[in-house]
């Protein structure tokens, strides 16, 4: 079984991914996984330091409405009170959530014969990308191999 699993990897690997089925690896993997995951790490970190910055507290933003700045201060006195592993729990949480919407997102796209609609990614029908998948013959096995191989944070874990 593992001497299977080396050659899955060996074979990944070296898998070249055409131009447009690339173009929707980025769009899901750095776009909408890395990005949205970056982005609320950006957050964690700047409201974290935010609750301990004297100076940020008397300048609260004035003009955004009162109860969006009580979201910004409960959202910073969250995150400055989580240990270390809390927030390490947290992020995995966020990420975990980031991944199931995009496993959705794909599990729409292996079923598009079933909806009413379609998907091109320049001239090409993500019924034409199907056949250059390599996992169980579905995006949603793929998106497993486009994390590890190409996300900045690492494989998924559901």
């Amino acid at each position: 079984m593992e001497h299977q699993k080396n050659i899955m990897n060996q074979f990944e690997a070296t898998y070249e991914l055409s131009n447009e089925m690339m173009l929707l690896v980025e769009l899901i993997i750095k776009k909408l996984r890395d990005e949205t995951f970056q982005s609320y790490i950006t957050e964690r970190e700047k409201l974290a330091f935010f609750n301990k910055d004297e100076d940020f507290k008397k300048t609260k933003n004035r003009s955004i409405n009162s109860d969006l700045n009580k979201l910004e201060e409960d959202k910073s006195n969250l995150f400055s009170n989580l240990s270390s592993q809390e927030l390490k729990l947290l992020d995995k949480l966020v990420l975990n959530v980031i991944d199931n919407l995009l496993f959705n997102l794909l599990r729409e796209f292996d079923e598009v014969n079933t909806n009413n609609w379609s998907l091109h990614i320049e001239s090409k029908n993500i019924e034409t990308l199907r056949n250059e998948l390599i996992g169980n013959g579905n995006f949603t096995g793929d998106f497993f191999t486009w994390a590890s191989r190409f996300s900045k944070f690492g494989d998924i874990e559901f």
